[in-house]
């Protein structure tokens, strides 16, 4: 059965573990599969708590696209001062990203597809933000911020293909 992700209400626990878990509102990673089941075990330490007001949904999205950008941003090094431009910046980790990226103290420029897209990526804390529709996005990112340190690309084709101009 596919999945990995998943979120639920605790409803057992086994002999060892602390009955306070019950009905906790938890998300968890799994092996690689079973996720889409009704129902999953998982051990007790894999368990993270779901705070009230967050929906298990999101919950569950922020737990696979959350550590995808954390690794992402650890993997490329971004710091203070760093230049990111994050494409697809409206997606799951695009949107995890430039928030990431801005904690870290990097200018963010954030390229996403459309108006509502972008406003996002403002509202989320993006410098600056760009349509990668527009043909020539690549030449406004320079004018805006100049040359970029980071990259990331979750778009790839045409749009995440080398400028030379």
């Amino acid at each position: 059965m596919p999945g990995n992700g998943v979120g639920g209400v605790v409803t057992r626990v086994g002999a060892a573990v602390d009955t306070d878990l019950m009905g906790t509102r938890v998300v968890a990673s799994l092996t690689g599969s079973g996720g889409y089941a009704e129902q999953v075990v998982i051990d007790a330490e894999a368990a993270l708590p779901v705070p009230d007001g967050v929906d298990l949904d999101e919950a569950v999205a922020v737990l696979a696209d959350g550590r995808t950008a954390a690794l992402l941003l650890a993997e490329a090094q971004v710091r203070r001062g760093d230049r990111v431009l994050v494409e697809a910046a409206g997606g799951g980790v695009g949107s995890l990203l430039v928030q990431l990226a801005r904690n870290a103290g990097a200018t963010v420029v954030a390229a996403a597809g459309g108006r509502h897209k972008r406003e996002l990526a403002a509202d989320l804390g993006a410098d600056v933000t760009i349509d990668y529709r527009e043909p020539d996005w690549a030449d406004e990112v320079r004018r805006r911020v100049g040359e970029v340190d980071v990259v990331f690309d979750a778009v790839g084709g045409d749009i995440g293909g080398p400028r030379s101009n």
